[in-house]
């Protein structure tokens, strides 16, 4: 058996948790000595156990509960915790690149560009954070707003819209002429229309239009490559232009 105080050093719980999780009735122990003190048998530090891996995993004491109300059930519990606990581990991977990325730039000097520095995000949540300030640029000048819905689409789109622009840039510095690049804005503009956004050859030349002519959306532009605004403008142009021949 285990003293309170040894279950404590084992798991790195508090002496004060344990007696909360025996409180509510989460995590109460095997049996208490003759003087009235907690003792925990071998069940009671596999159930400390499943309650930490779902702790990890950010479920509420509550939600805990409920799930470990089943023991028949542990096996199934420890395959979907490590299930979810894999997820975890590959996003704050990805948080983490993301960092690192952002204290290289910072290091170089040089200046990430808004979609990288979106990269990391997964929850709605995060994304509406990240797009505050376009979001009250676009209030204060135009009384509108970029809200994501479905953080799965964004994420899809804002790797759309990387692989886009990147190869966009990849033109500029090879000096191509705009209308070289209709196969590339064919390939962006079905992507658009796969996720029911505006995809036309005219809708495209607005766009971007609105991009040369507005003073922060042109800069995030810009950010990326001397010319973008410009160039991608003329891009769009050229393929509008062989769209109506």
């Amino acid at each position: 058996m285990y003293t309170v105080h040894q279950v404590a050093a084992l798991s790195c719980v508090t002496v004060k948790a344990l007696h909360h999780y025996d409180k509510i009735g989460l995590l109460v122990p095997a049996t208490r000595s003759e003087a009235g003190y907690r003792l925990y048998d071998k069940a009671d530090l596999q159930r400390l156990q499943e309650i930490l891996f779902y702790k990890a995993l950010d479920f509420s004491l509550t939600d805990i509960q409920k799930m470990l109300s089943a023991p028949q059930q542990r096996l199934s519990n420890l395959t979907a915790q490590r299930r979810l606990l894999t997820e975890k581990i590959q996003y704050l991977q990805t948080l983490i690149t993301s960092l690192d990325e952002t204290i290289s730039a910072e290091i170089k000097g040089e200046k990430m560009t808004e979609i990288a520095l979106f990269k990391g995000f997964k929850t709605i949540d995060e994304w509406n954070h990240a797009l505050q300030e376009q979001n009250e640029y676009l209030q204060n000048v135009y009384q509108t707003q970029v809200k994501v819905a479905d953080s799965d689409r964004q994420n899809s789109l804002t790797k759309e819209a990387q692989s886009f622009t990147q190869q966009v840039i990849t033109a500029l510095r090879a000096d191509r002429h705009p209308s070289e690049l209709t196969e590339i804005v064919r390939a962006h503009l079905d992507f658009q229309k796969a996720y029911q956004l505006p995809h036309t050859a005219d809708s495209f030349v607005k766009q971007t239009a609105f991009f040369l002519s507005d003073d922060f959306h042109r800069k995030m532009l810009e950010d990326q490559q001397a010319g973008l605004a410009g160039y991608l403008d003329e891009v769009a142009q050229a393929y509008q232009k062989q769209e109506n021949s």
